[in-house]
């Protein structure tokens, strides 16, 4: 099976698993569909033997950045369906997993990581330095005419075959290293 499946693809699975019709496998599906529906629209639980609990969870209200504008937005409060699946179903997906097990660290790795973190508390003690003087990007040092303002030059850009590769990456790595920085944006 596809990882995502059609409405026509679950119905021929279905009417081929249960020898019905399509047309009875069709309304059937539909009829379940709906009654999940209608029983979230009550704001009640909707519990379906054998496969797991829908129900609705509340989100409360938030604001969000839009990182290219740099304007907020408010979202307001909101409900959000949440399907829990019923314990058999949960064991059986991951069944593969089941003999996995932890294992305790050994003393060895345990005094490593202990210093690996007294390093990075040492250093953290270091950075708490006095601050510097931020690091403006494209500053010559000039103070821009009276309503204009200095412009940071573009990072620069990756080889051409990279471009494909790196969109989805681009965002993250610009917040992890400012553009400028000496690097592509997603080397």
């Amino acid at each position: 099976m596809a990882s995502k499946i059609t409405f026509q693809e679950l119905l021929d699975e279905f009417s081929a698993a249960t020898g019905h019709t399509k047309a009875f496998s069709k309304k059937f599906i539909k009829d379940v569909f709906a009654s999940v529906q209608e029983g979230l629209r009550k704001d009640e639980n909707v519990n379906i033997k054998g496969l797991g609990i829908f129900k609705l969870q509340e989100v409360g209200e938030r604001e969000i950045m839009n990182p290219q504008t740099g304007k907020t937005n408010r979202i307001p409060a909101h409900n959000k369906i949440v399907f829990k699946p019923e314990k058999a179903l949960r064991e059986r997906v991951n069944s593969k997993y089941a003999d996995l097990k932890s294992t305790p660290l050994k003393k060895e790795e345990k005094s490593a990581t202990t210093e690996k973190s007294s390093a990075k508390k040492e250093l953290s003690e270091e950075k708490a330095a006095p601050p510097k003087k931020p690091v403006v990007f494209g500053d010559t040092g000039k103070k821009p005419a009276e309503g204009k303002t200095s412009v940071p030059p573009l990072p620069p850009s990756p080889p051409p075959g990279e471009k494909k590769k790196c969109r989805r990456l681009l965002l993250k790595k610009r917040k992890r290293n400012p553009p400028g920085a000496g690097s592509f944006p997603c080397s």
